[in-house]
């Protein structure tokens, strides 16, 4: 079993946790039989305590933006180890979804839950 917990957070864990899939997938990966793949990757799963259907999904999410991105003609880039910029990008999309900007200048929640009530956001530390 590998430890994939990182001191960075649960995202950066997770991101540890596919990388490393992906990784035993590739090598072990067979041309010509699929169900053998999602064998040995559910036995990959079960022997590291990871849940085999979660991680099938975020690979096929995965797969989804990668093809859409190729038809649009963008380019991926990793950013490696580089967890500032991933942080950074993770934060500006959570805030994007989470609050609209009113035209006095405050923002208030998007979520019907919250009743729209005023949000105000500060950045502090590095991002």
């Amino acid at each position: 079993m590998k430890c994939f917990a990182s001191p960075e957070g649960d995202h950066i864990t997770l991101i540890n946790v596919f990388r490393v899939a992906n990784e035993f997938l590739e090598k072990r990966r067979t041309v010509t039989n699929k169900e053998r793949d999602e064998k040995i990757m559910r036995k990959w799963c079960k022997q590291n305590f990871v849940n085999s259907h979660s991680l099938r999904h975020a690979h096929d999410i995965y797969r989804q933006i990668w093809g859409h991105a190729e038809q649009m003609g963008l380019r991926f880039a990793s950013c490696g180890d580089d967890f500032l910029q991933f942080h950074r990008c993770l934060a500006a999309s959570f805030f994007l979804n989470a609050a609209l900007r009113q035209p006095e200048g405050i923002y208030r929640y998007s979520c019907n839950f919250h009743k729209r009530l005023p949000f105000f956001c500060s950045v502090q530390g590095e991002l």
